[in-house]
This record gives structure tokens, sequence and C-alpha cells, in this order.
């Protein structure tokens, strides 16, 4: 069992279809037959319907049961057996007598290659059950059925994007939301009045433009350097956003095996699985799996009365329990409206002896290589050995394989004590490498170990997940190497801000503010885009096109002043700087969309440019008068002050 996707986002619907649909044409298709669907169901009883989005397959619910399910390339409808042709073709399986309520019900099953084919025969049929469900079964349904609770409005958004047309949604679903809504909008904090409070509350301090600038830079590109003097918060900034996000130990169906529970084969429930079954009465009970280490064994779901439950095993299970009840895990279930019994599985949560989502890596002078980051085979020993790193990684890629919606944060502390290019090389390229559909890196990160090695082994090969975050700090000074073209064009570069001690207020960590669970996921749904983490959208590049055209010919205007010099720049920078601005509108976190392009054009083209007067002066001069022109303030301040340097000391280090 995997983990539920995030049911109300339209992200979190787009994935699982990708990933039972991979065939572009096949996934229309099949959202085209579940919009149908929802239509004829919505068109006899608006309250009587809904769809369940689970991590490996979509349902339609219409009455008493599910009317159509979506599986890995594969889909299964119930038809009115009394309209179905006499000659089903082979490719369907067809399987009746599954309903009580509706003995007529046929539910017919076959491969998605073949829904071409095999659609336009069953299609009238299995309209005509889903109308017949709707408006049959609404007295004989629960007040509130199971499947209501579940309801997905993930999907609903999503097909209305993919057809482009209104796709209808339940009647109790969209009061609830008219009430979630109305208690929104009177007590809900903004994002930026949330971010400052809880850094406030950690006793520190940033502007709202600084705080803005990092947090739409690291979602836009999972790369970001801090650059400034020592002292001024830099490290505080990174660790301290890292700690404002939930981590693996926050999981909502985390769960813990008590050792007086356990001991009488007493296993508590999480109420994140519970609200998808129908509970027993207190003290009433009835059959149900418990899945651990693989094997299945017998148990009884028993109600312990307000919504709460819990599982009773016994012999094997009940052992097994007792075993690991110092491990941490997580309890999944899969919701089946004609399931017999109830499934519940753990699972161990990978890697998770650290619950924390970032690991603090202090860059030492002597780091050459990959090694220090990715660990080396050592030949005298014959094994391998491991790093920090190296098992962040492990457990940032156990978190995106089992969709547990987490980002992970790598926090290089004055990386450039080293030059960045000789430790962090395989990374840079991999990261610029592109991502594929699921937004893994297109090309692997390779660890060599001869075949006949011992102990712990990683991976022969590792594709990036896109849930890893990488922030760098660097001291502006001569203590430390100078960042080259490379690492400058592949990060966004963040200065902070200069000091000003007349504004400076020192303050204390306050006790009296904390992120609740569910302000740490409303900041994490903004930063990870409901889930798509770190990936480049052109989508969003080419909306940011069409509402804001003119930034096409500003940009290519100032690629043009700078190529006068030698210094234009790529599509890369291009297509950054308009995610930047997308994000930024979607965030809130700027006074206006023409604040997030200044601070955009001053945080990629700005640090670009190096070397002596002869190369450096000339672009900085273009860009100055390129930001005047349009009223850009940080991007003319930026070359404004990149210029007195350049007067003060003859060049740009």
């Amino acid at each position: 069992m995997a983990h539920l996707p995030n049911r109300a986002q339209a992200n979190g619907a787009a994935r699982v279809f990708q990933k039972l649909f991979p065939d572009p044409k096949m996934r229309c298709r099949a959202g085209e037959i579940l919009a149908a669907s929802i239509e004829a169901a919505h068109a006899t009883d608006a309250a009587n319907w809904g769809v369940t989005l689970a991590a490996n397959s979509i349902r339609l619910n219409v009455g008493r049961g599910a009317a159509l399910s979506l599986a890995k390339n594969r889909v299964s409808a119930l038809c009115d057996g009394r309209l179905l042709p006499k000659n089903a073709p082979r490719e369907v399986t067809l399987e009746s007598g599954r309903l009580q309520t509706a003995p007529h019900a046929v539910r017919a099953s076959f491969e998605a290659v073949k829904i071409g084919e095999v659609w336009p025969i069953l299609e009238a049929s299995h309209l005509a059950f889903v109308a017949d469900a709707a408006r049959g079964f609404a007295s004989r349904a629960p007040r509130s059925p199971t499947w209501r609770d579940a309801h997905s409005p993930a999907v609903t958004r999503f097909l209305s994007a993919e057809l482009e047309r209104e796709i209808p949604s339940p009647s109790y679903a969209l009061l609830e939301d008219l009430e979630v809504t109305s208690r929104e909008t009177a007590s809900e904090t903004s994002l930026p009045e949330l971010l400052q409070s809880a850094m406030r509350a950690r006793g520190l301090q940033f502007a709202p433009r600084h705080l803005a600038a990092f947090f739409t830079a690291l979602s836009a590109k999972g790369l970001v350097i801090l650059s400034g003097p020592s002292g001024v918060g830099k490290t505080a900034l990174a660790t301290a956003f890292a700690a404002l996000l939930p981590h693996s130990g926050e999981l909502e169906n985390s769960i813990r095996l008590p050792k007086s529970e356990v001991e009488v084969g007493r296993l508590p429930l999480p109420a994140s699985v519970l609200r998808y079954h129908a509970l027993p009465e207190h003290g009433a009970s009835r059959a149900a799996t418990l899945i651990c280490d693989g094997a299945a064994h017998a148990a009884k779901l028993v109600g312990d009365g307000a919504g709460g439950a819990h599982l009773q095993v016994r012999g094997a299970a009940r052992k097994w329990l007792v075993a690991h009840q110092n491990s941490a895990w997580c309890l999944e279930t899969a919701w089946d409206d004609e399931a017999a019994k109830p499934a519940f599985e753990l699972l161990e949560a990978p890697l998770r002896a650290s619950a924390g989502n970032h690991l603090f890596l202090p860059v030492r002078p002597d780091w050459r290589d990959e090694k220090p980051l990715l660990g080396y085979f050592n030949p005298l020993a014959n094994r391998y050995e491991w790093t920090p790193f190296l098992r962040f990684l492990l457990q940032a890629d156990a978190g995106f394989r089992a969709e547990n919606g987490l980002a992970y944060f790598v926090i290089l502390d004055e990386m450039n004590l080293a030059r960045a290019e000789w430790y962090f090389a395989d990374l840079l390229s991999i990261l610029e490498a592109g991502r594929d559909q699921s937004g893994r890196a297109r090309q692997p990160l390779r660890f060599d170990f001869d075949a006949r090695a011992t102990g712990e082994l990683p991976p022969r090969e590792l594709f990036l997940p896109p849930n890893l975050y990488f922030v760098g700090t660097i001291n502006a000074d001569e203590s430390a190497q100078s960042l080259s073209p490379k690492v400058l064009d592949r990060a966004w570069v963040v200065d902070a801000p200069r000091p000003d001690f007349r504004a400076y207020a020192p303050q204390k960590s306050r006790a009296d503010f904390e992120l609740n669970g569910a302000q740490k996921r409303r900041i994490a749904a903004q930063f990870t885009r409901a889930g798509r983490f770190a990936v480049a959208d052109q989508a969003l590049v080419a909306a940011q096109l069409e509402t804001h055209p003119a930034r096409r010919e500003d940009l290519a205007a100032l690629n043009d002043a700078l190529e006068v010099s030698g210094t234009g720049f790529g599509f890369r920078v291009f297509d950054e700087i308009l995610l930047f601005c997308a994000l930024a509108a979607q965030n809130g976190l700027f006074a206006d969309e023409n604040e997030a392009f200044d601070c955009a054009v001053a945080l990629k083209i700005a640090p670009r440019f190096r070397g002596a007067r002869g190369q450096a002066e000339a672009p900085l001069r273009a860009l100055q008068s390129w930001s005047d022109a349009r009223r850009l303030p940080q991007s003319a301040q930026a070359a404004r002050r990149l210029l007195a340097q350049i007067e003060r000391d003859g060049f740009l280090p």
C-alpha cells in the first residue's frame, strides 16, 4: 500500500493519472470516461456520488458501490447487464452477481489499450447503470456513506483543467467548501505574516523582501546560495525555514507501538486511516486483516466509541508487534466499500530513525572531489564508506517513493571554503540534465564498488528525486573561493541585506507562538507546489508569457544590451526568471508582480558579472540603464552596488 495522495490538489490527481496511464492518449480517454460517468451521476442526484483518489487507483462511487474503477492500465466498470450485447468482445472480462442490491449489474473489466475498441460497446449500459444507481440506491444509502469522507476534489479539478470544461462537484462537497472558505477568510493568517511570525518566534528578523526572495527562488529551482558577510543570519535562515515545514515524525499516519498495548495484542489506529472505514459500534467488532512484514494476519476491528477503534490480534501477529515495538512505523489502509474485510498494513518508515527534514554539512577546505558527499568504495576493507549526505539522500528518495509529500533540505555551510565545482560537480550536472515525468533527474548518480563487496552497499544508480533542496551559504570575503560561472548560472544567489543597526531590535525566542500541523502543511503545500517540488514547469512559463507579453521584449532587450559585451544569457535563465514570477504570483509574498520581476532579474543577472573593470563595468552599466528605464529599483541598486565595488577595488571577485 502506498501513501494516500493529496485529495484536494489537482496536481495530486495528475500524478496518479500519469502513473495509472503513462500513455497520454489512454490517459485522456480514461479521463473522458470518468467525466461522462460523473456527469451522468450528478444529473440524477447531485449528492449521491463521490470520487476516491488513492495512490494506485481512482474510483467513482455511486449509491452503495464503486461504479467505475481506474487502476494501472486497466478499467473496470459496472454495467446494466440487460443492455449489454449478447456477444461481448473477448478482451472484456464479465462478472455478474456481485451486488445483491442490483442483480442486473455486471462488472466489465478490460485492459486500457483496448479502450478505443471496447468502450463504445459498453458506454450506454454503463451510463444507464450509473443513473440507475444514483436514483435507485439513494433511499437505501447511509446518511453519510463512507465514500463521502474519502471524496477527492482533486479529481474533478484535474478533469476540469485537462478537458477544458467544468466538471461538477457533489452538492455536499460544495457546502463543505463554502464552510471551509468562510472560516479561512475570517481567521486564516496570510502566508507572509505566517512566515514572519514563525521567524520572530525563533528570535530571527528578516526583511519581508528577503524572505520572499529566498522562499520563491528555492521553490522554483531547488538550489539557492545565500551570500553575505558573516553573522547576518544566512545559516539561521536556512535551518529555521526547514523547521517550518513538516517532517517525517509529523506524518498523520505515523504510529508507535506502545508496549502496554501490543503486549495484549491491541494496536491503536490513528484517525487518518479510520476515516475511510465504517466503524463498529463501541465494543462491537468486525473481521479485518493486518499485514506486517509482508504476511497477512487475521484481526478484529474493534470500536472504541467517539469515532475511535483499534485492531485486536493474537498469535504470530502479537509476537511480531511486541518484537518491533521500538521502531517507527506508518500505517496504511486500502479503502474498499465492497471489501468483506478492511485491510491495514504496517510499513517501516525507511531510514526514519532521524525524523528531521534537513542535513547540516559544514564544508571543509580539503574537499577536492565528490567523496565527502557521496562516499567511496574502500578496496582494502572491501566495503563502501558511507557519508551522512548519502544516507540523507536515500532518506529523501525513500520519502519520494512513499509519496509522503515532504521536502528534504541539504545545507552546505560556507560552501565556498572549497571549490564547489570540485565536490559538487556531479550533482550540478545532474540537476541541469532535466527531469522525467515523475520529477526525477534524467541522469543518475552512479556508485562504483566491487561485485564482491561486503557490508551495506548503496544502489548502483540513483536518480535524484525532486523533493531534495540544496541551500549553500557563502561569505563574500577574501577568506574563501569565488564561485565559478557554472555554479552561478545554475543557482539562485540571494544576497543578504546590509545590516541596519539603527533598526535592529534583538529578540528572544518566543514560546507563545508555534506553528500547528495545519499551518506547516499550508506552508509546505505552497512551497512544494502541492507535491510537484522543484520541477521546471514549462506550462507556468508559457502562462506567464501569455499574461505578461511585455516581459519577453523586456528580457530580449536586456540580453541584447549584454550581448554587446559578451555577457548575454540563455534560455535557462529566461525560463527561470519567468518561473520565479509565476510562483511569486501564486505565493503572494511580494507586494506586486513588478516587484517579483525586479527581484528575479536582480538575483539572476547581477551575480553573473565578474572580473576586471574592463570586463564587468560595461554590462553592469547596461543593466543599470535597462533597470532605470523600466523603474526596477532592486536591479538598478544591484548594478550600482557592484559598480561601486569596481570603482573601489578595480575588479569583481
